[in-house]
């Protein structure tokens, strides 16, 4: 159970970057990134979601406030915000998760396997 969420959270650590684990920095950079996993996507999510919403309900006159047109403006926008809590859902998880798997792929693959150790893996 253990070796396949670690599969799943770290597809592209192999036993060749084990040497990683022994570094300082490298186990900094694991814990940023932990903290910046947790915290980004409500981060988007919010952002997304103001700037989604914001502008209808600076829109209301609330000067009319219990009139039938305040009413029909109000359910207008909250129907706008129904819609855009889905689309600020979906981008606050997916972003982060293409984010982070891009990042492990350019870091492990390209920067590790290719430029630092692509001299041992010529044979």
């Amino acid at each position: 159970m253990k070796i396949k969420i670690k599969k799943i959270l770290f597809p592209f650590f192999k036993e060749r970057h084990r040497f990683l684990l022994e570094k300082w920095w490298f186990r900094l950079f694991l814990v940023v990134i932990a903290i910046l996993i947790i915290i980004l996507p409500f981060i988007i999510f919010f952002n997304t979601f103001n700037d989604g919403t914001q502008w209808c309900l600076d829109l209301l006159d609330y000067s009319k406030y219990g009139t039938p047109e305040f009413i029909v403006e109000r359910e207008n926008c909250s129907r706008i915000s129904k819609e855009v809590f889905r689309t600020s859902l979906i981008q606050g998880i997916s972003i982060p998760a293409i984010g982070y798997y891009f990042g492990q792929f350019v870091f492990l693959k390209v920067i590790m396997d290719f430029i630092v150790l692509g001299y041992k893996y010529k044979n």
